[in-house]
């Protein structure tokens, strides 16, 4: 079947396949419907649990209410009457429904004379005895008890007791105890037999940490969940069951079962659980909604966006019938569009890449080819000043002129911007010198004025030049390397043009080859600083030293600061290099101190880059206080690009560190912008002089000069003046009799590493 006959029939597509997202999108509903209700059921059993677990808190508050009575008595002695009043009291106000409220004393078998005399006056029976089969010596009797003690004497302690352990547990620790369910002793008394009650016990102690006896309040399963308040839309089924003795596999034994619901798997095939722990004992609780699942649904939820689906798919199967009849026409669109630069009417970066492939594939026979990049010097100031309605003219202007210059067979694509890319025909006996002769000749061309909307102007451009097959065996190799080229042109000064080399290429990968190890060598510890010293040129005594970063990689060996500082400084790299350097310095001062040696102060080198990140002073000032160090033993070395590029800004940075007490040093003058206004209005201490100068400064009068007036200008200004690069007494001799204040050099010593600066200087 043709794509003609696709195109037809991609209106009945659309219709099945959004009419299946209207089915899909209704059992996503369904299913969202299914997991909500799951949700609410997960929810609903945490809640419930949460507040039964609540409402046990509320009685073991109750419980340590008791103690608490207790302990406001003098050595925990309460009289009876004074112990069923409270217990009234208790139970006339407690709003949590209580069965019984008890206190058991802890006596010896000295004492049970004296207890059951005392037991006696308080029933008014005399013939009350101690009930128990305990041979231990010690006995837990029941005391008081309100609204009534059922059996007066009875023995916790007593292996007939229920749960003699958990009153065993309860004499040794001040954590409430509660038992598992058990059934009351009026009930047993009654002939009921139903596990429905807890008893939380909490032990007495005096002052002495001795054991007096056992509170304890009694309640129902009932009366807890009378307390539990939680209110549910739903309504839902539980049961609750005492797992904290529960054998593994063992089936657990519900206490209570609010319905007979369980039996009904509702939503899932499992009941919601949740446990938790009170008072020493494990509850497990099951919870389900008591609804069918189908009563949970509405269905217009599922009808609804299946009929708005069903509808959309009959309209938009209308318009996509309309719209195929135009499809032919539009791909032809876009094809035009991929292959033309619409602006200018030049091939477009697709096409002109296949052009570059196409010639690759016919270049036979050792043939070659040149390709151009030109890019347009200063055309932003052109958008910029007059917006880029009138930059958009001027490229279509210099999109004809180019095609009007360049030789029968040259084809020129637009890049993009102000790029142009052009491929030269394939040439046999063309050499170098024709190429050269070409791109002046383009160079010259594309300079001359522009005339465009009745203003006359002017740019220039930059080209860079790659050749096959010499420096590209590929259309994007021969296209990066024309990039690169172009970009070196640029460096040299722009309206010229570059022939990309191999030298370009090495250059290029022994950067990036630098870039990575210089990471690793900041990861990996790797740098080190050395100390360049600083003389006074009368004296030749040490009046200061330069930290000078060191690196030697095992793969690169010994890499310049001159190689990789302008690397460290194009990728970022020299922020966190530069704040290392100050770390060390700092901590090498430190290190120096604790031993004694009096260092004098150490200059370090900060970048353009460092200066002009808004925290420099709060970073700076951060390592001084961390290591304790002198601000005057400090010296900033500031060059002049700086402040050029940001001078208002640098101003105001350099007073702010010379208010802290250091000195400022401006580094390399005369190599830069040189300007007397910055030695004038800036907080400068000292000015260096480029070793470029001092070099030969003996063979040329020249440099002689103007070391000789940089001398004697600093000094006006009231600067001291230090002169890098001296070798040779000869120009030691000359600088003295210049007035030259200090110098550094090999005459007076190479950088010392740290550990030999002290023996050095």
């Amino acid at each position: 079947m043709h794509s003609k006959d696709y195109l037809n029939k991609s209106y009945l597509l659309v219709f099945f396949l959004i009419s299946f997202c209207g089915l899909f999108a209704a059992f996503g509903l369904f299913q969202g419907e299914k997991q909500r209700i799951v949700y609410e059921q997960k929810v609903i059993a945490n809640q419930f649990a949460d507040s039964l677990l609540i409402a046990l808190n509320d009685y073991a508050l109750e419980t340590l209410s008791v103690s608490a009575f207790f302990y406001s008595s003098k050595n925990l002695d309460v009289p009876y009457d004074q112990f069923m009043r409270f217990g009234e009291a208790l139970f006339s106000k407690n709003p949590h429904p209580i069965t019984n409220v008890y206190f058991a004393k802890y006596i010896h078998k000295n004492d049970v004379d004296a207890f059951l005399l005392d037991q006696a006056k308080i029933t008014g029976n005399k013939s009350i005895q101690l009930l128990t089969d305990n041979q231990q010596g010690s006995y837990l009797p029941l005391a008081y008890g309100y609204p009534d003690v059922i059996v007066h004497g009875a023995d916790l302690l007593s292996n007939e007791f229920p749960y003699k352990s958990l009153a065993e547990e309860s004499m040794k620790t001040d954590n409430t105890i509660m038992t598992p369910p058990i059934v009351l002793p009026r009930d047993k008394i009654e002939g009921k037999n139903h596990k429905n009650a807890f008893v939380l016990r909490h032990a007495l102690f005096n002052e002495n940490d001795e054991f007096k006896g056992i509170v304890g309040i009694a309640f129902t399963i009932e009366g807890l969940l009378a307390q539990v308040k939680f209110n549910s839309e739903y309504d839902f089924a539980y049961r609750i069951a005492d797992i904290t003795e529960l054998a593994e596999n063992e089936s657990p034994d519900w206490f209570f079962d609010s319905s007979n619901h369980f039996s009904h798997l509702l939503i899932s095939k499992e009941m919601e659980k949740n446990q938790f722990e009170f008072a020493g004992r494990i509850w497990l609780i099951e919870t389900c909604l008591e609804e069918d699942f189908s009563s949970f649904f509405d269905g217009g939820i599922f009808v609804i966006p299946l009929f708005t689906y069903l509808f959309l798919a009959i309209l938009v199967s209308f318009f996509v019938y309309k719209l195929s009849r135009a499809y032919k026409a539009s791909i032809d669109k876009v094809e035009y569009s991929l292959s033309i630069d619409e602006l200018t009417g030049l091939k477009s970066r697709y096409e002109i890449n296949e052009h570059v492939a196409s010639q690759i594939a016919i270049a036979k026979n050792g043939s070659m080819f040149a390709v151009l990049l030109l890019d347009l010097d200063h055309f932003k100031t052109v958008n910029d000043a007059f917006g880029y309605a009138v930059g958009d003219k001027l490229l279509v202007k210099i999109a004809q002129r180019l095609q009007e210059i360049l030789p029968k067979g040259a084809e020129i694509g637009r890049l993009g911007a102000d790029e142009f890319f052009i491929v030269l025909p394939l040439v046999y006996v063309l050499d170098r010198v024709s190429i050269i002769s070409l791109v002046l000749d383009i160079i010259e061309q594309i300079s001359k004025s522009y005339c465009v909307d009745e203003r006359n102007l002017t740019v220039g451009c930059s080209i860079g030049i790659s050749i096959y097959p010499e420096f590209g065996i590929d259309a994007p190799t021969l296209m990066k390397n024309a990039d690169m080229a172009m970009h070196k042109s640029k460096t040299l000064g722009r309206s010229t043009y570059h022939f990309y080399d191999s030298e370009m290429g090495n250059r290029l990968t022994r950067n990036v080859l630098i870039e990575s190890r210089l990471r690793l060598a900041m990861q990996s510890n790797q740098l080190e600083l050395y100390f360049q010293p600083k003389v006074d040129l009368l004296t030749l005594d040490c009046i200061g030293l330069e930290a000078l970063l060191r690196w030697e990689d095992e793969e690169l060996g010994q890499v310049s600061p001159a190689e990789f500082i302008p690397i460290a400084e194009n990728t970022g790299l020299i922020l966190p290099l530069g704040e290392w350097v100050i770390e060390q310095a700092c901590i090498h001062m430190v290190e120096w101190r604790e031993k004694g040696e009096l260092i004098p102060p150490i200059a370090i080198n900060c970048s353009a880059a460092q200066l002009r990140r808004d925290d420099f002073l709060e970073r700076l000032t951060s390592y001084i206080d961390k290591y304790g160090v002198d601000t005057q033993s400090i010296e900033l070395e500031v060059t002049e690009s700086i402040l050029i590029e940001d001078a208002e800004r640098c101003a105001e940075l350099l007073h702010e560190v010379s208010k802290l007490g250091m000195k400022i040093s401006l580094d390399d003058f005369g190599t830069g912008y040189s300007s007397l206004s910055y030695l004038k209005d800036l907080p400068f201490d000292c000015l260096k002089i480029d070793q470029v100068f001092i070099r030969d400064i003996l063979e040329n009068e020249k440099h002689a000069a103007l070391t000789l007036g940089i001398i004697q200008m600093s000094h006006s200004f009231g600067l001291k003046v230090v002169a890098e690069g001296i070798t040779n007494q000869a120009q030691l001799d000359l600088l003295r009799k210049y007035g030259c204040n200090f110098g550094q050099g090999y005459l007076f010593g190479k950088a010392y590493h740290s550990d030999h600066v002290v023996s050095n200087i």
